[in-house]
């Protein structure tokens, strides 16, 4: 009986052992790819900030253009108002009935509350 009860502390032991060293490789590999995600992030924005600074001559240039004020028509208006409204509104949201007895006018309200977004 005693030799039992140490054959099953001595399994307890190694399925302790098993599990810490399971979970810290696990975790020791987790934190390895997050610092190799953040270093790689920190790189990025840093080639970003390089190709969006732009140096100060070609400021000036910039602001000292002349802006130009372009001449739009009615018409031009319009057919840019009717695209953006085709634009925004051209698909229609399904509306489905998952039961029978549900109250068409509900539905209704809420489409033309979709379609005002």
């Amino acid at each position: 009986m005693l030799e039992r009860l140490q054959v099953d502390v001595l399994e307890l032991i190694l399925g302790l052992e098993l599990v810490v060293v399971g979970m810290g490789i696990t975790f020791l590999v987790l934190i390895i790819l997050s610092t190799i995600l953040t270093i790689i992030g920190k790189t990025i924005t840093k080639q970003e900030r390089k190709k969006n600074d732009l140096p100060k001559e070609e400021i000036v240039k910039l602001e000292s253009e002349e802006i130009v004020e372009e001449d739009n028509s009615d018409e031009e208006a319009i057919a840019m108002m009717a695209a953006a409204y085709l634009h925004c509104f051209k698909n229609e949201v399904p509306i489905i009935s998952l039961s029978e007895s549900a109250d068409k006018w509900k539905y209704g309200r809420r489409r033309d509350m979709m379609e005002g977004l």
